[in-house]
């Protein structure tokens, strides 16, 4: 184990285990949820910072074709109320992995951004909103994994909760406020 939140301390572990041979897939998947145990900051420092970290910690042991893999998430598509620094969190590790797409590219390296929807995991567990859909943690890996291995840009899913976040980033505010606004009427009433 290892602080993703601490730099110094990445390399030096990346520096100890080169020994090992280069590295043929990294997955960057450091991530918390917002919840009353944890600081807003410390939610972006593990969830963003983290994987920055990551990702540049290893660069210099990546094997020749090497693949990294970031974990962001569905919720990085749309402001979350219940997860704020979560999504935003989220959304920043999806922007820094298009952003650094073509430099990794251009030093034989691909990038693959995972974007899970809900998985049924002990972070979920913490988490007090709404688990539509959630896959099992088995379900996520395969899909993930499949995703790997045809070295994917994106690997995001469940594909329908994928459409629909990617559908409220481009609508305005109002109008997908007014729509969970309705939502939570209609789950009231019923």
């Amino acid at each position: 184990r290892v602080d993703v939140t601490r730099p110094h301390t990445l390399r030096a572990w990346m520096e100890r285990r080169a020994h090992a041979g280069p590295i043929d897939l990294l997955v960057a998947n450091a991530g918390v949820i917002d919840d009353p145990d944890r600081s807003p900051r410390e939610v972006a420092e593990v969830n963003f910072v983290g994987i920055i970290n990551t990702v540049e910690a290893a660069l210099p042991y990546m094997a020749r074709h090497g693949q990294i893999a970031v974990l962001s998430s569905l919720a990085a598509w749309r402001a979350q109320p219940s997860a704020p620094v979560y999504a935003a969190s989220k959304a920043a590790v999806r922007l820094y992995a298009e952003a650094i797409r073509g430099r990794l590219e251009r030093q034989g390296l691909t990038i693959s951004i995972v974007s899970p929807g809900f998985v049924a995991t002990p972070m979920l567990n913490r988490w007090d909103g709404a688990k539509r859909q959630a896959l099992t943690a088995e379900q996520a890996a395969e899909i993930i994994i499949d995703g790997l291995a045809r070295r994917q840009p994106t690997i995001a899913f469940p594909r329908a909760m994928y459409a629909k976040a990617r559908l409220m980033a481009v609508l305005p505010a109002t109008l997908v406020e007014a729509s969970a606004w309705l939502a939570g009427r209609a789950r009231q009433q019923a």
